[in-house]
């Protein structure tokens, strides 16, 4: 009766995960790594030794066991150095190599397994489970061996040291392992670059327990729901991802299984998170390696989901970039487009198309470089459908064998729909002429003229500033992009501004620091603030600069930024 209630409480205790035995560990033997090992013992006895592991990896133990006169076979726990802490049970928590049966022909309990385990020292205790008075013969050996399932790379814990994941191979992992103090390393991330839509397939085979599995975009929230079935959502409500999940557990190979059949509608960077499920209630299982592989359907692209005109899209990911977007604005004076984080060394592609079906041209001549642009070359009310690519590698010229190289792009991003709505077009001059953008911000002291950054102040560091509502700001260099000239007199305080050679209208403007007053062509106007002098540098209103010499301009405040859109004529 007493040896009932007592397997009873050792089995009890075992589940818990607290059962710490002390027979015995007052005598520890030495054990070194490589070495085979030999001994007798009572079945009331545990034998036990300590080993230095001195590199993480998979670690490969044979066991083999007999006794005189019982059916019990033998068990081996690992623990921390102190022999306070059970770590884990090794026949419950190894990778089978060879079951643990009773082997007839030798007459003994056969079993080599595979664990896992992190640099530091431990302790192993061979015992059996039974207690009947008989003698066991114990022989093992332990040693390095590599992974069954592939490479376990370390550390993944966090999204930030996620292992890149390529198409068709294998990713091979381990979760649950224990360091010597007894913290377990029970989540492993990965991310893959999903270039195009397209068919996918996730297969998550592991050994010892069920795996959660859980989607995640690229600013790390997570998209599904795990072990449930269900779609995935972006960040913008739109539908990215949706699954049939088949879960079961696979008699034949002794494996748990998870399937993921999936559409990937918006091409991106995701994360995959991988965490240890409870394998029984109260006890989760401390080493589980897994494989996992994402296969690409033969890199076959789904057909995109036709595009309504009416759904504007403003904001789509960027193929290659993890974190990157694009981002559109419709704005009075043309389409003003952000790219964040601006990181690629070459810059990046936009096209415009009126056809849902093609690409288009490039809206500019040259990659973007600054991260910032505004298509101004563009009509009212038309529904435009723009693209981005990463530029992988510039185009190059070779003049010995007179070749040109051509630039390299990435894969193209969803298409950013748009109505462009009512345009303000500035006054066109006579003959050639090119349509030009000036982009500036609030407290800021450059600004994007076309495609090149320039300081507003040059050498001064001066940035626009709001005084009553009004956005005033040093104007030589933006006359001097209009095509335009500047002069200051001192003695009465006054600023003409003169449409010089390139200038797409004729003008002349005089404003006089201090005073509302101001004419344009000879007409007298009247403004709601005066010019003023700041800090030692003359500051004009923007708006009644610019609306006097010939350009065009909106204010964008969520961003406090202004676009001024301007003819100059083709000298």
């Amino acid at each position: 009766m007493k040896r009932k209630i007592l397997s009873a409480v050792l089995v009890m205790a075992f589940f818990a995960g607290v059962f710490v035995p002390v027979r015995g560990a007052d005598k520890i033997t030495e054990y070194s790594l490589g070495t085979t090992v030999s001994g007798t013992r009572s079945e009331d006895e545990d034998a036990w030794y300590s080993i230095k592991i001195e590199s993480d990896g998979f670690y490969k133990i044979f066991q083999r066991n007999t006794t005189t006169n019982s059916i019990s076979g033998g068990n081996m726990d690992i623990y921390d150095k102190t022999g306070s802490k059970n770590l884990f049970f090794v026949q419950d928590a190894g990778y089978d190599i060879i079951p643990h049966n009773f082997n007839e022909l030798e007459n003994a309990y056969i079993r080599e397994y595979a664990i896992y385990l992190h640099e530091g020292t431990y302790l192993l205790r061979d015992w059996s489970f039974y207690k009947r008075g008989g003698v066991n013969q114990y022989t093992f050996k332990m040693e390095k061996i590599t992974n069954p399932y592939g490479e376990d790379k370390e550390p993944n814990q966090i999204a930030a040291d996620a292992i890149p994941l390529a198409f068709d191979t294998k990713a091979g992992g381990v979760m649950g392992g224990v360091f010597d103090d007894g913290k377990k390393d029970e989540t492993d991330f990965y991310k893959i670059d999903i270039p195009n839509p397209m068919k996918c397939k996730i297969d998550l085979i592991s050994d010892r327990a069920p795996v959660n599995f859980a989607m995640l975009n690229s600013k790390g929230e997570e998209l599904s729901a795990r072990w449930e079935n269900g779609s995935i959502f972006s960040w913008d409500g739109e539908l990215i991802h949706a699954w049939d999940r088949i879960t079961k557990f696979n008699k034949l190979m002794d494996k748990f299984e998870l399937n993921l059949e999936a559409d990937i509608e918006v091409a991106g960077t995701y994360y995959i998170r991988l965490d240890t499920a409870k394998y029984h209630e109260g006890y989760n299982t401390p080493y589980n390696p897994y494989v996992l592989t994402v296969e690409s359907g033969s890199g076959t692209p789904i057909e995109p989901k036709p595009i309504d005109p009416k759904d504007e899209i403003l904001e789509v990911a960027i193929p290659g970039e993890p974190e990157g977007k694009l981002t559109a604005l419709v704005t009075e004076v043309g389409i003003k487009f952000e790219i964040t984080p601006n990181t690629a060394k070459f810059g990046y592609r936009i096209y415009r198309s009126t056809d849902p079906n093609e690409e288009g041209i490039s809206i500019s001549d040259f990659p973007l470089i600054e991260g910032k642009f505004v298509d101004v070359n563009i009509d009212p009310n038309m529904t435009y459908y723009y693209t981005i690519r990463k530029v992988i590698s510039e185009a190059g010229f070779d003049r010995e064998t007179m070749d040109i190289t051509p630039e390299v792009l990435g894969d193209p991003s969803q298409k950013i729909v748009l109505n462009s709505g009512r345009i303000i077009d500035p006054p066109k001059p006579g003959g050639d002429h090119t349509k030009n953008f000036l982009l500036m911000k609030i407290d800021e002291p450059d600004m994007l003229f076309n495609e090149t950054s320039l300081e507003i102040d040059p050498g001064r560091g001066t940035v626009p500033k709001v005084e009553n509502g009004r956005t005033l700001i040093p104007i030589r260099a933006i006359i001097e992009c209009m095509g335009g000239e500047i002069k200051w007199d001192d003695p009465t305080k006054t600023v003409s501004l003169f449409s010089g050679e390139a200038s797409a209208t004729d003008f002349e403007v005089v404003m006089t620091v201090g005073s509302k007053d101001m004419t344009s062509n000879g007409e007298k106007k009247t403004m709601d603030i005066a010019p003023q002098i700041i800090n030692g540098r003359t500051m004009l209103p923007l708006r009644f600069v610019a609306e006097n010499v010939g350009g065009e301009i909106a204010w964008v405040g969520s961003t406090r930024e202004i676009i001024i859109v301007f003819y100059t004529k083709a000298l």
